[in-house]
């Protein structure tokens, strides 16, 4: 009787540990989403609007989910501060906090730290424009975590299960 409650403590903890990778991948994707709707929300108020960027920043914002709607804020708020600090230095620094606790790659960090280089074009049409490369660039990676998202996690849930269940039986 033991032994079956053994066996199914570890199919079910290899299962648990299947769902969590997919789960990482969901968390990715939902991550990447959100980083477009925030480039494409500051795109409309630059071409749009022609506010300065912490206000744009503050209005963002309110529509972007946390934890960079709380990051936002935070630069914005820390932009009107007038302690004389760079809007690139407080973009990285706020960003970096942020991006340390989600799950995308490397060069999806860097798109995103990189948001204060393209302010520096010439004219509100060549900061939009440059905008709408980053929002192109992260629809390619949403579409290819989307396909991939779908692939992995039926092969993750079903190695998980296969495994949990050649490690009962090794094990009895």
């Amino acid at each position: 009787m033991v032994k079956l409650f053994g066996v199914c403590f570890l199919i079910t903890g290899a299962v648990g540990f299947s769902f969590c990778l997919c789960r990482e991948q969901k968390i990715r994707l939902m991550m990447l989403k959100e980083m477009r709707s925030i480039f494409f929300l500051v795109q409309k108020q630059i071409h749009y609007g022609g506010f300065p960027i912490d206000l744009i920043l503050q209005e963002v914002s309110g529509k972007v989910k946390t934890p960079f709607s709380e990051a936002l804020k935070r630069v914005s708020e820390q932009m009107c501060l007038e302690d004389g600090e760079e809007f690139c230095r407080i973009w990285t620094r706020e960003m970096e906090t942020v991006l340390f606790r989600i799950p995308i790659t490397k060069e999806q960090k860097e798109l995103m730290l990189g948001f204060p280089r393209l302010l520096n074009a010439i004219d509100r049409e060549g900061q939009a424009q440059m905008l709408c490369d980053y929002i192109d660039e992260l629809d390619k990676w949403i579409v290819q975590t989307e396909k991939e998202e779908k692939d992995k996690n039926k092969l993750i849930m079903s190695l998980g299960t296969a495994a949990g269940i050649l490690l009962s039986i090794l094990l009895l």
